[in-house]
């Protein structure tokens, strides 16, 4: 089957036009042990984990929550991440 362009065009501008936020999660090694989480772009959005991955899968978590409850946290203050933080780089795929 072959897709004409014009087909293709409508194809196109019907899906639901998306864009992607992008974020920096910091992961930082806590005292206590384990390891607490942040993400640079948004106010107070903070988790914590025993390993990366624990903090990482709850920070994810509070992510999904947030952009749910409270979006307008996020994009509000661009920060340096703390001394020693390992950090990792999210798009986050908001409907339009």
């Amino acid at each position: 089957m072959t897709i004409t362009t014009e087909r293709l065009k409508k194809t196109i501008t019907k899906r639901p036009k998306r864009r992607a936020l992008p974020l920096t999660a910091a992961y930082v090694p806590a005292k206590e042990g384990g390891y607490t989480a942040q993400i640079l772009e948004a106010v107070s959005v903070y988790s914590q984990g025993e390993t990366i991955e624990e903090a990482r899968e709850n920070l994810y978590a509070v992510v999904a929550l947030m952009l749910e409850e409270a979006p307008h946290q996020f994009g509000r203050r661009p920060t340096s991440p703390p001394p020693g933080a390992l950090l990792e780089k999210l798009f986050v795929v908001l409907p339009s």
